[in-house]
């Protein structure tokens, strides 16, 4: 029978699991990393610095180490620490990565520093500054001289910086891994010499610090004999254990368990069950692996304009333990962390003892012992891989393993420890959070209208053919403004766009298309019409090869108005970089009282490219907050001057179950993919967006600003929201 896991979840509340003290020395062996000189286990779990709250991470690092996890991974962010160029430096606020790792050390939390400098991460540009991808002729990750150049004054500084604030475990600190590159292995036959370029990175980390190991993730050819340990990715890493124990004599290492998935916008929300995650998690250990990470634990927000892509909705709570506002997620939080106490429970059973290759008892049915059968320091772990479940003897018990899961035997015994199909609801230690509109209501909205096309001759660039948009606005707005007049009157408008177009002629709003390659706009324009289309960019590419190639607006194409090419015409065009209210800082209170705002709603409220702005007072307590934007079209939104984010009111599309049912209504039997058990289709992808507390301010009226591109459909859905 299953043993009750209540009383192991309620251990959870009186003593965590994980490290007591702080190495001083971190190394390996084939079967698993060593921390002063014993083998460890470690449970890891992804938490990205710049997605949450400084205010925030005491907390979130608190829940983490309550549920069993032991090390927190973490990319460094490049464009957030060097934004505007090689002399610009940031460590500030949600850029405090040293802060971040001291937050981690007081919860008693190791930390995997992944410093890449290349992050994916879903995030803009893939963590890489924008004027980088605008130095003259250079090749992102090859053995490109440019590259290798800002790449290694970046690496450089993060290690030397670290070293010099102690944060190493060789220092008595509680880094005890550290990343360099990043999956390049899924993308490096795109490359003129990525072996040379593999051993240069390899070379480099080395070169800094060579106490603490390197990971490699998704590296097969990474040099083998240095202090450097290549590792796997995906929902399931299991099937690659045996191939990388055949050739490597390093620690099987699981960088990024992917226990739910990014959401583009139009998308149902993603979710994987967590039946699924923990099979995925059971199943490597039982085949010998010893270090695995959520990638999320806890995903956060993609606060201002760090969301990657293009059009990736501005959370990224990723279906994960810890949701966006950071609660517990159930049942999936508990049901992990009653997973991670059996596995510590029976570590050194695991580890001192060699990898079990495992031995068939039937139709997709394994088993994989470790310790010695008879006695109490043994754990066996009874495989079903199959779509049915399935009845097995073993060790003169028989057993009913449900289909794909995994039955934890602690001890060898009869009896079933934990089975990863299996969730003991009266174990669950958190109802998930419901949410209330707050009694502070937003109140006093007035709007400015943002001018339709160029607002500035004195600003505008002129040229005879559109400019490339991010090299045009150096990638500090999202907007930028292209204008011509067309020789002859035309009605059907063929031009490329990569995320979102907005198209006027004479300055009325004529529509919108959102594409990844062309668009189609019918329009009215007579001869000597005035065409103005605002393109949009909706976070810039992070993955794939070569994609600081990329040319974005209308550079990337032809431009035609009924079939002819008005690319190039007699008139040229005229650029305008960004929004006239951006130029004015509308978001502050300094940029507001430079304009005359008009103080109702009927007037622009169904009128595109408006700003708005209204007030709310903070409500009590600590909770996390969000705005509910459900009554509004697609903009961007502001809290005390801080950018809360892009949002759109857009339906997903799909035909699923609601999110309060999705746990019961999903299939977690066989093989995930993302485009299984999403929820909440025909609701919009996002409508609600978190505000920190840490924007508020303790007492007075705090303003939100809204850069509406569509229009507003129902003030009384815009609301402030709480948690009770």
């Amino acid at each position: 029978m299953i043993v009750s896991l209540i009383l192991l979840a309620i251990t959870y509340c009186v003593s965590a699991i994980g490290p007591t003290g702080f190495p001083t020395t971190i190394s390996y062996d084939k079967r698993a990393f060593t921390i002063n000189g014993t083998r460890q286990l470690l449970l890891s779990g992804s938490i990205h610095y710049p997605r949450s709250s400084p205010d925030e991470w005491p907390s979130i690092l608190q829940l983490t180490k309550n549920a069993g996890v032991d090390v927190v991974e973490t990319y460094v962010f490049w464009n957030v620490h060097q934004p505007n160029g090689p002399s610009d430096w940031n460590f500030e606020g949600r850029a405090n990565l040293w802060k971040f790792i001291k937050d981690c050390e007081q919860a008693g939390l190791y930390v995997n520093l992944r410093i890449g400098p290349y992050a994916c991460a879903e995030w803009t540009l893939g963590g890489i500054p924008v004027w980088v991808k605008n130095i003259p002729g250079i090749v992102f990750r090859d053995d490109d001289a440019p590259w290798k150049a800002v790449m290694q004054t970046f690496v450089t500084k993060i290690v030397n910086e670290g070293k010099q604030k102690g944060i190493y475990a060789s220092q008595g600190g509680n880094v005890i891994l550290q990343q360099i590159e990043n999956e390049y292995g899924n993308v490096e036959g795109a490359f003129k010499n990525p072996k040379a370029y593999v051993a240069w990175a390899a070379d480099l980390a080395l070169s800094l610090n060579g106490k603490e190991p390197w990971v490699m993730c998704q590296q097969d050819d990474a040099p083998n004999d240095k202090n450097l340990v290549n590792t796997c990715n995906g929902f399931y890493c299991d099937n690659w254990l045996p191939g990388h124990f055949s050739s490597r004599d390093t620690p099987g290492a699981w960088t990024e368990n992917w226990p739910g998935w990014f959401q583009m916008w139009g998308e149902a929300k993603p979710t994987r069950p967590v039946q699924d995650v923990a099979f995925s998690v059971a199943r490597w250990f039982a085949r010998g692996g010893s270090h695995m990470n959520y990638y999320m634990w806890f995903g956060g927000s993609n606060w201002g304009r760090s969301t990657g892509g293009p059009l990736i909705v501005t959370s990224y709570d990723y279906n994960v333990a810890l949701d966006e506002f950071g609660f517990p997620h159930e049942p999936k939080y508990t049901h992990s962390a009653s997973l991670h106490h059996v596995l510590q429970k029976y570590e050194r059973e695991l580890l001192d003892n060699p990898v079990d290759p495992g031995k068939n008892l039937a139709d997709n049915v394994s088993v994989n012992v470790y310790g010695s059968v008879g006695s109490a320091n043994c754990v066996a772990f009874l495989s079903n891989i199959g779509t049915s479940s399935a009845q097995v003897t073993w060790n003169n018990h028989g057993y009913t393993i449900p289909a794909w899961s995994v039955s934890i035997l602690g001890g060898c015994g009869a009896d079933v420890t934990y089975n990863t199909a299996t969730i003991a609801h009266k174990a669950i230690l958190h109802k998930n959070p419901k949410w209330h509109a707050s009694t502070s209501a937003i109140s006093g909205w007035s709007w400015w209208a943002e001018p339709r096309g160029i607002w500035s001759a004195k600003l505008a660039i002129n040229s005879s053919s559109p400019l490339e948009q991010i090299k045009t606005t150096n990638d500090v707005t999202d907007y930028l403004w292209y204008s011509t007049r067309v020789a002859e009157g035309g009605s059907r408008l063929v031009l490329p766009a990569r995320d979102v177009v907005y198209v006027y002629v004479d300055g009325k709003y004529q529509g919108m298309s959102v594409s990844s390659s062309s668009a189609t706009v019918y329009i009215q324009a007579n001869k000597g019409s005035t065409l103005s289309i605002l393109s949009q960019s909706v976070g810039l590419k992070n993955y794939g090869a070569h994609y600081e190639d990329i040319v974005d607006g209308l550079a990337a194409g032809d431009v035609t108005l009924d079939g002819k090419s008005i690319k190039t015409p007699p008139s040229g065009w005229t650029q305008q970089v960004g929004l006239e209210g951006e130029e004015l800082l509308l978001w502050t209170t300094d940029g507001q009282n430079k304009v005359s705002w008009n103080p109702s709603t009927g007037g622009g409220a169904s009128r595109p490219l408006t700003w708005w702005k209204a007030s709310f007072s903070t409500p009590s307590g600590r909770l996390p907050l969000a705005v509910d934007l459900a009554g509004a079209g697609k903009g961007f939104f502001y809290v005390n001057g801080n950018g809360g984010g892009r949002y759109w009111n857009i339906t997903a599309s799909g035909n699923c179950p609601s999110c309060e049912t999705v746990n019961n209504d999903c299939d977690y039997v066989g093989a995930y993919n993302p485009g299984r058990c999403r929820c909440d289709c025909g609701l919009p992808s996002q409508n609600l967006y978190k505000i920190p507390r840490e924007w508020l301010k303790s007492t007075g009226e705090n303003d939100l600003v809204l850069i509406e591109e569509l229009g507003i459909t129902d003030f009384g859905k815009i609301a402030i929201m709480q948690i009770k």
